[in-house]
């Protein structure tokens, strides 16, 4: 723990290096968002929809959640006179979206905080703003902060968890943190390039019938993909669908593309690409809408903000180690994803590639990773999986499915036969925690499925591609179904042990795997027509 910069708004990577002061001078913006004001009311419409068919939710829709969830609008008042006091700008406030965003110099928002902000270097080479101290908020004011974002610019603490492609070294000369400094600071950076493409590998097709997904292609489904980085490449998705004789979806791009370092610019152009063929290859009739967000707390406020299209799944690629995100932004993150259970909105994320441990551990601190640890999202882990059908734990290398044990959430109430039947298998591993994944699709570097990148083939592998697959199901079953599964997780864990999921997968991923859930696969792969005819079957009872 570093007392200097550890904080409930602010948690910086264990590897971080201190560079210098920040000049005060420099221009900063920051949101405050504040919390619910009848959080109360939406926390009991959430736990009800847990214990009920999903076919009996009335979701809401964007209107009465945003009257369900809006901020105290004395509370806003308050907060909008307590940043002005300094000379700080705002910039806008609502009630309905609970945020007040406000500009100013480092020098006013210390002054008004009662912090000192300094430039760090992350071990990836990345210049980022962080500060010293904690921050000072009135009391009664502070009650209803639920996050501040903007502390931390150029820190990324969300990464795309592929590990697959070979590193050179570049310079660095445009990092956006450049203006914060009091000098010039020479960075460097890695960058990565592809690797060649191996000489099979699965279609599309062949993925959604080894797993037996139902018979359609998402038709009236919208798949939203939250993207923190990476260029979108029709023509290569265009050259995919081509390729494997798919209708080409209709994809809506929503933002704009964020500032990133060069390492994480070309794995990110790979991932936003891959993320969208994967979804057309299993959903091509589903509608594709892509969420340029700098976090995943704004990428998931803007599809609760997006009354155009009317998004069923999310499926996300990127994550954050659980110990580098800040218990603010935790916190925040939480709320936002009961509201989307509330819209009837199903999330999936990425568990990881590194086995056991956090994605920026460098491979050191074993935990879970976010937003897949909520229990809200579907956390998607890997498997290999051959061409008879035989699947093992994906383990190859340095690069694993990602699974373990929480370090600061208990596990939730429909987890529980899950954790005791593993630890009956291995008692000295028991303890109280939320464990990840969930469902597990193939993420093999060997056996992997296929994406266009840059005009060519090129392999598709890794948790981040197990992700929009398993996304790609959930639009299926929803389209099969005539209505949205929505939280889904609590009904998952009921069906544990059953023909849903094929849980005997051997392997390990740094952990031991186990028959009918274990920490390296969860529940294990999905077939989907079985888990079809189950919820069918809970729709009559």
């Amino acid at each position: 723990m570093n007392i200097l910069t550890d904080d409930i708004f602010q948690t910086l990577p264990p590897a971080a290096v201190y560079q210098s002061a920040a000049d005060d001078a420099a221009e900063l913006k920051l949101t405050f968002h504040l919390a619910p004001e009848s959080h109360a009311n939406a926390f009991q419409m959430d736990m009800a929809f847990s214990y009920t068919a999903p076919v009996t939710r009335n979701y809401l829709t964007a209107d009465a959640l945003e009257e369900h969830t809006v901020a105290n609008d004395e509370a806003l008042q308050k907060l909008a006179g307590f940043v002005v006091q300094t000379g700080a700008k705002i910039e806008s406030s609502s009630v309905k979206k609970r945020e007040v965003s406000v500009s100013g110099t480092l020098g006013q928002f210390s002054q008004l905080l009662g912090i000192t902000f300094h430039l760090y270097r992350q071990d990836s080479g990345n210049l980022f703003l962080a500060y010293h101290g904690h921050i000072r908020l009135p009391d009664d004011l502070r009650p209803y902060i639920l996050n501040i974002e903007g502390l931390n610019i150029g820190l990324s603490i969300a990464h795309v968890p592929s590990r697959r492609m070979k590193l050179l070294q570049v310079a660095d000369q445009s990092s956006p943190l450049q203006d914060l400094a009091q000098k010039q600071i020479q960075a460097t950076d890695n960058l990565l390039l592809q690797e060649p493409l191996p000489p099979a590998g699965y279609s599309p097709q062949e993925i959604a019938e080894m797993y037996h997904f139902p018979d359609n292609l998402g038709e009236g489904q919208t798949v939203g993909i939250i993207a923190l980085g990476g260029a979108f490449q029709p023509d290569d998705l265009a050259a995919f669908c081509t390729t494997f004789n798919l209708v080409k979806p209709d994809v809506k791009i929503i933002g704009e593309e964020p500032s990133q370092d060069p390492q994480s610019k070309i794995v990110n152009d790979v991932e936003v690409n891959m993320d969208i063929q994967m979804v057309a290859g299993i959903v091509p009739k589903a509608k594709i809408v892509v969420y340029y967000a700098d976090s995943f707390q704004e990428g998931f406020q803007i599809i609760l903000d997006d009354t155009d299209n009317e998004v069923s799944v999310i499926s996300t690629s990127w994550a954050s180690g659980e110990s580098f995100v800040p218990a603010a932004t935790k916190a925040h993150l939480s709320i936002l994803l009961q509201q989307l259970s509330l819209r009837g909105i199903t999330v999936l994320a990425a568990s990881g590639d590194d086995g056991i441990y956090q994605i920026g551990s460098n491979y050191k601190m074993a935990g879970i990773n976010l937003p897949a640890g909520f229990d809200r999202v579907i956390a998607c882990g890997g498997t290999t999986l051959y061409r008879n059908g035989i699947e093992q734990v994906w383990l190859e290398g340095t690069n694993a499915s990602g699974g373990a044990f929480s370090n600061f959430y208990p596990a939730p109430a429909f987890q529980n036969n899950a954790l005791t039947h593993y630890f009956r298998n291995y008692p000295y591993l028991t303890r109280n925690a939320s464990a990840t994944p969930d469902v597990s699709v193939n993420a093999s570097g060997v056996n992997h499925a296929i994406m266009i990148y840059n005009g060519k083939p090129f392999p598709a592998a890794g948790t981040s591609v197990a992700t929009p697959i398993i996304a790609g199901l959930i639009a299926r079953l929803n389209t099969s179904l005539g209505y949205r599964l929505g939280y889904i997780n609590p009904f998952f864990y009921q069906l544990m042990g059953s023909n849903a999921f094929a849980s005997n997968i051997p392997g390990n991923n740094g952990l031991p795997s186990a028959s009918v859930w274990d920490p390296c696969t969860g529940l294990g792969s999905p077939n989907g027509n079985n888990l079809l005819n189950f919820i069918k079957n809970a729709e009559k009872s």
